[in-house]
């Protein structure tokens, strides 16, 4: 029943215990501004969580500043270093780093990230095994760039590496004393010329869109004030480094957004200019030359590879972060949304018990942004927790939120419910905490519209299929949990409209399972000529036909095979052992009880590992009248499980409790959690003994 159950990079907690620094960390990432900065170094910043920095996420516990011995250090689990722009920026030259460490509290090895032209460098060194206790650690920084492009407008990365992969950090961590940048001052000035370029659709109208330049040295240039501007948590950049899972036909992941136009000066040369629109447009891919004092003109036409749009279908994200104090700060926000060709960007004030982060100016109509039909509407991500995990609510008219009624989900869910909104579970596609434990409390109350089963190039389907054996109606949805994950519409959810396209239409859609997930291949199935979220009711002895048909754009990937799942098990599969661009499926049976039905597409990427898919909301077939859609022979071992869950989860101890941005929600559940918790068993109970119910039900 647990297919394609992936563990995405969020759920992954790196609970390094340095120091409980919940007293000096700061922000939604918890970052502490060390109290450093010589002639090279501008200031050191030690983050809590580090998101895709250079390539690496993180999820730490903060920095200190310490004294050992004599000496003035900074004890963390990752620092990031940025170097003073007077002193170097925006070079190509080799530059020598030197590190001076606490050896006995440092990890084994060290891992240096750095911004380096042709994308990030990375270099590791193991430290002595004896010698004296501080230890001078010099790394050669081949072809340094130092654009800003890390973390809080830094330049490098410093980790405790416990293998070569440096994805982890070990709980060693890092004991910095001292910190040195020497250039060699070999980067010349480069002649320049202007680039002019003009994008358009298919019907030749100005458009956003993705973009990639490239030198033959592999560099980007920094982007001109053309760019659109990009908020990553508090950071503000045109650059963003895509995720190695995104297809990408250069080794250099760094790009920026422009809005149909673009003007800069940039070194003269030749490029390699790649331009993307989402999932619906090819590639395009071409060579263009700036020469020196000269304006170069490039005017390029997109190419669609599917215009879903035509068919009723609109693409959403369900699970982006960004802050909107004013409606100023939707302009930039939009056009990424746009270049992404992302018509319906849900953009989530979150929380935990303790904070909210990512504020909206406002709710309802009045808090949307709108042009053409990508629209920006504002939502919430609360309540939020790693006991009952993380919850989405979307189209609301007013956040809503019960800080000392926290684990009480249910008041959200109801109240969210009054107000038309639409609510669900993010993060269903890795194993975060207490993910099924909640969902299952509020798809017993019928308060579940939706549980977001893709997400960082990964499909979850345990805890929804075991819903749905259950007999609960409940569609998927994806989102990128931008700037934690993806990009916006790196995972996206597709809702049939209609010809009558409204952003509440979508909710609507979404709200009734009309929808399909994807991050690469478009699926169409029909059921009896009825589309996904339909419900077929037949009589017993009545055969059903079930037609389906994917396409996966060339440029993503190709097509290998296509599932037909029934109750969470394959019952029929269609093949393409070489891969291709479409793929069909028919199926015939007379089934003799009520059951739903799913289709999931597979896709390959040449020399990559990451998973490219799609998976359909359920159509429904009633047989005889029998409502209760359910896989009857499962309910007993599915029911036994949550309640087995949900008894762990009432009896949870303090000491057992972690949760997320833990310098502003540990305090409070310190003081709190005991209490809160008592208030929240009676629901608890109520949903076990509907579980119960429910077994008993299934047994009859």
């Amino acid at each position: 029943m647990r297919i394609f159950r992936h563990t995405i990079v969020l759920a992954v907690f790196i609970l390094i215990p340095l120091t409980k620094a919940w007293s000096h960390s700061e922000g939604v990432t918890g970052t502490h501004v060390m109290n450093f900065h010589n002639e090279s170094v501008s200031r050191i910043v030690a983050p809590s969580y580090s998101l895709n920095n250079f390539g690496v996420t993180l999820f730490t516990s903060g920095g200190e500043e310490i004294s050992v011995g004599d000496r003035s250090c900074m004890r963390a689990s990752a620092l990031n270093v940025d170097v003073r722009d007077s002193y170097g920026f925006d070079l190509d030259e080799t530059v020598t780093l030197t590190l001076e460490v606490d050896r006995e509290s440092t990890s084994s090895r060290i891992a240096v990230r750095y911004d380096r032209v042709g994308g990030p460098g990375v270099l590791v060194r193991a430290l002595d095994d004896g010698g004296p206790r501080f230890q001078i650690l010099e790394f050669t920084l081949d072809r340094a760039r130092f654009a800003n492009r890390s973390d809080h407008g830094t330049d490098m990365m410093l980790t405790a590496a416990a293998d070569p992969s440096i994805q982890q950090a070990q709980a060693a961590g890092i004991t910095l004393c001292n910190i040195e940048v020497a250039r060699n001052f070999q980067t010349t000035q480069k002649q320049t010329g202007w680039l002019d370029l003009t994008l358009t659709d298919e019907n030749q109208n100005p458009t956003a869109a993705r973009i990639g330049l490239y030198s033959r040295e592999g560099a980007l240039p920094i982007p001109s004030t053309d760019a659109v501007s990009i908020r990553k948590f508090d950071d503000l950049t045109r650059t963003y480094l895509l995720q190695t899972s995104v297809p990408w036909p250069h080794e250099n992941r760094f790009v920026f957004y422009v809005d149909g136009q673009y003007r800069a000066r940039v070194p003269t040369g030749r490029y390699q200019l790649v331009v993307t629109k989402g999932i619906e447009y090819r590639i395009l891919d071409t060579v263009i030359d700036v020469r020196t004092n000269e304006v170069t003109d490039a005017s390029f036409q997109l190419e669609r590879f599917v215009d879903m749009p035509a068919r009723g279908w609109y693409s959403g994200d369900v699970h982006i972060h960004n802050l909107r104090n004013t409606r100023q700060d939707s302009a930039e926000l939009l056009a990424q949304a746009s270049a992404e060709d992302l018509h319906i960007a849900n953009i989530l004030k979150m929380g935990n018990v303790g904070q909210t982060y990512f504020p909206q100016y406002d709710w309802g109509e009045s808090g949307r942004s709108q042009q053409g039909s990508h629209t920006l509407v504002p939502g919430q991500e609360d309540p939020r927790t790693l006991t009952l995990g993380h919850t989405i609510h979307l189209n609301i008219q007013q956040p809503v939120r019960y800080p000392d009624d926290y684990l009480n989900y249910h008041r959200v869910f109801e109240d969210i419910a009054q107000q038309g909104g639409v609510s669900g579970f993010a993060h269903a596609a890795g194993s975060l905490s207490g993910t099924a434990e909640g969902m299952i409390m509020q798809a017993a109350f019928g308060l579940l519209d939706f549980v977001e089963v893709m997400q960082g190039s990964s499909i979850g389907t345990g805890p929804w299929f075991d819903l749905l054996n259950l007999g609960y109606r409940i569609g998927p949805a994806a989102g990128s949990d931008y700037p934690y994950i993806g990009h916006p519409g790196a995972e996206r959810t597709y809702v049939e409209t209609g010809s009558d396209y409204r952003v509440d239409a979508w909710f609507d859609g979404l709200e009734q399972g009309r929808s399909f997930v994807t991050n690469g291949p478009i699926v169409e199935m029909t059921l009896n000529q009825q589309s996904m979220g339909s419900e077929v009711r037949i009589d017993n002895g009545d055969t059903i036909s079930i037609e389906v048909s994917a396409s996966l754009n060339p440029d993503i990937g190709e097509l290998v095979r296509l599932d037909l799942i029934k109750h969470g098990e394959v019952i029929s599969a269609q093949t393409l052992d070489r891969g291709g661009e479409n793929l069909t499926l028919q199926f015939s049976e007379a089934p003799d009880e009520s059951a739903w039905y799913v289709v999931r597409a597979v896709g390959r990427r040449e020399g990559h590992s990451d998973l490219i898919a799609a998976i359909t909301a359920p159509v429904y077939v009633v047989v005889d009248g029998q409502d209760r859609v359910w896989k009857r022979e499962a309910v007993p071992e599915i029911v036994g499980s949550m309640i087995a869950a949900l008894e762990a989860v009432k009896n949870r101890t303090l000491s057992e409790v972690t949760d997320s941005e833990a310098w502003h929600s540990m305090p409070v559940w310190l003081n709190d959690f005991s209490n809160q918790l008592d208030k929240a068993r009676a629901r608890i109970e109520e949903t076990q003994q509907k579980l119960s119910d429910l077994e008993e039900a299934s047994l009859q």
